[in-house]
């Protein structure tokens, strides 16, 4: 889906003022990653507004905020264009909180060679606000959906992450996107 693609169904869900705010989000995030790509070679832009489609489609999220941190949720991760002050004096507090919560390692700690085990990262989402969370099932969802180009070793290690970490509490987030998590992550088990 383009941009103007995008926009319009923003423009079936949200207030105009909603949809100004959110395609703010999106141009940043489509600046913020322009030139990475994903293990597929895909842009990196295509993650984070995959997530925003599967929160606004399949999830019928329809608050502003949320589709904003969907689309710059791995914008201080990945980049060194926005940090947590500039998204909170850009778009407040409540987005830029999620924000630093969905953020392993900064790109600015990562130079420095800070790293976060993958357990202490999930139970901060875990403790989070259901907003945060709910992007977290979004964009697990959509990182399962874009395995194809994994090797089967880390796949496995994804999947068996997601299982142990990310299911027990998805279901009480958002049931349908808990289903489809569980039913990628049985296909990849061979269950």
């Amino acid at each position: 889906m383009n941009r103007n693609g995008f926009e319009k169904l923003l423009r079936q869900k949200f207030w105009e003022e909603d949809v100004e705010k959110i395609m703010l989000a999106y141009r940043l995030a489509k600046y913020g990653h322009r030139n990475q790509t994903r293990d597929s070679g895909e842009r990196y832009f295509e993650h984070v507004k995959g997530t925003a489609l599967i929160l606004i489609k399949e999830a019928n999220v329809s608050d502003r905020d949320t589709i904003i941190i969907a689309l710059i949720h791995d914008i201080d991760e990945e980049s060194f264009m926005l940090t947590n002050d500039d998204i909170q004096h850009i778009f407040g507090r409540e987005v830029s909180n999620a924000i630093a919560l969905l953020t392993k390692v900064s790109a600015a700690e990562r130079k420095t060679g800070a790293t976060r085990k993958e357990e202490e990262y999930i139970e901060q989402v875990r403790n989070a606000d259901r907003k945060t969370k709910i992007v977290k099932l979004a964009d697990r969802l959509h990182n399962l959906r874009d395995m194809k180009s994994w090797d089967q070793k880390r796949k496995r290690k994804f999947v068996d992450e997601t299982e142990k970490y990310i299911l027990p509490w998805a279901k009480e987030i958002n049931k349908k996107l808990a289903e489809e998590i569980s039913k990628i992550c049985a296909v990849t088990n061979g269950r």
